[in-house]
């Protein structure tokens, strides 16, 4: 947590501002706490804790003991132990191995791979222990209809250079693709789950602060501190969305811009709903807000042909009321995200690798790159069809075709290539086909 950014933030409680209470080394505390004048949160492993659900004194108790992994284990046991509870509750005598596999039965376990004494394990090689139809979905976030409307959207993101606030970041997919765009004075990772920032920070987004919140109340920042804030696949889970409503626009800059992807429309069925409101219901829930609306069928379209997002496009209620799903842009002032300065990336940066899709596995045999499409759960493509039609089962590549730097750049446009973080899968064959 970089402390020069507790500054813009306050107590969600109180509202009172904030102080370090540690030692930050380079000016950045990684394991301490933070203080306003009526109580004081943690922070562990440069995430700070302000959910006031959690056993946030004793979390404290053990940070300024020294003891980080009883404190990230017991940030970790609280929320997720209640499945193996419940299991030993009612089944007296459970085999070991069904409550070793069950989410969050046991937290040492996951510390131990998240902090190894040796060469960590990738988050691909991570997942596998854990609830298979989640982790398949964050394993393959890459090849997601949602993933290709947010891309088209990306360019827009990148035009705004201030201060960056990822809402309900979750495993931190998106805040790794907005630190590809590079440029933002900070970046903020926020959600409500400490196991979704802990992977985010040591999987997705390094480089960006960390901070845990409880999602019914204000959020723990000054007014007007974000130029850019963005929630992809986040409102339509809000509990309080009036309130996530009104706190976007409390923190965002005069000149600031929300970008909202992926925004469920209740009028449609959805595999994964949460509770989402119509498009008159949106419109309420940001009411003083200059708001724009485009369905992601076209977003996706537009994504697959290598097409900008003509941002002064009006589109009709009906087409809006027809779509599965939304990207919501919101400002303070009329049509802010007209005529931006578009600054595309090139999607070189030295963070991440270049590989084919991980929804393919891939092999190398002679001077061919043969990729075969993963078998995935029906329930997988029942919310991404479009992406089962996109991707055919096999393809085939030769050497001297994924060496061609103007054939990446294409394949980069049709995600058949993509940028993952450093530690997202472990060696693929095709990387040495693939760097200079």
């Amino acid at each position: 947590m970089k402390v020069a950014f507790v500054d813009n933030m306050r107590c969600p409680l109180c509202r009172g501002d904030l102080v370090v209470q540690s030692s930050p080394v380079a000016g950045v505390l990684v394991n301490g706490s933070v203080r306003c004048d009526c109580r004081e949160y943690p922070v562990v492993d440069g995430i700070l804790l302000m959910n006031p659900s959690m056993p946030l004194g004793h979390i404290l108790a053990l940070v300024k003991n020294g003891d980080v992994h009883d404190a990230l284990s017991l940030a970790l046991e609280l929320p997720r132990s209640l499945p193996l509870k419940l299991v030993q509750g009612l089944w007296q005598g459970a085999p070991s191995a069904l409550l070793e596999n069950l989410p969050g039965a046991n937290p040492m376990r996951l510390l131990a791979k998240l902090y190894p004494a040796g060469k960590g394990l990738s988050y691909w090689e991570l997942a596998l222990p854990y609830d298979a139809v989640q982790w398949e979905y964050m394993r393959q976030r890459f090849a997601s209809d949602s993933f290709f409307a947010t891309h088209t959207l990306l360019p827009l993101a990148a035009s705004r250079r201030g201060p960056l606030l990822d809402l309900g970041c979750g495993f931190g997919h998106y805040s790794f693709l907005l630190g590809l765009q590079g440029g933002h004075t900070e970046h903020l990772c926020v959600d409500t789950e400490f196991l979704a920032l802990l992977i985010a920070r040591r999987f997705f987004a390094p480089h960006a602060n960390f901070v845990q919140v409880n999602g019914d109340l204000p959020l723990p920042f000054k007014d007007g501190c974000f130029e850019l804030v963005f929630g992809s696949d986040m409102l339509h889970y809000s509990r309080t969305k009036a309130t996530t409503g009104a706190e976007i626009g409390r923190v965002l800059a005069v000149d600031g811009l929300a970008i909202l992807p992926h925004t469920h429309n209740a009028a449609r069925d959805n595999p994964c709903p949460g509770t989402p409101l119509t498009l008159a219901g949106y419109r309420r829930v940001f009411d003083g807000l200059n708001l724009a609306f485009f369905p992601e069928e076209q977003l996706v379209r537009q994504a697959l042909a290598g097409e900008p997002l003509d941002t002064a496009l009006e589109v009709d209620a009906a087409t809006l009321e027809g779509s599965y799903a939304f990207a919501i842009l919101a400002s303070h002032r009329t049509a802010a995200w007209h005529n931006p300065i578009l600054e595309q990336s090139d999607k070189s940066d030295h963070s991440a690798r270049l590989v084919v899709n991980p929804v393919y596995q891939t092999a190398i045999e002679g001077d061919i790159l043969t990729c075969h499409r993963r078998p995935l759960s029906k329930y997988y493509w029942d919310e991404y069809p479009a992406s089962q039609a996109y991707f055919p089962e096999k393809l085939l590549f030769k050497r001297s075709e994924l060496r061609d730097k103007g054939r990446q750049r294409e394949l980069l446009q049709r995600f058949l290539l993509v940028q993952v973080p450093p530690m997202f899968v472990p060696p693929r064959p095709e990387e040495e086909w693939l760097v200079d």
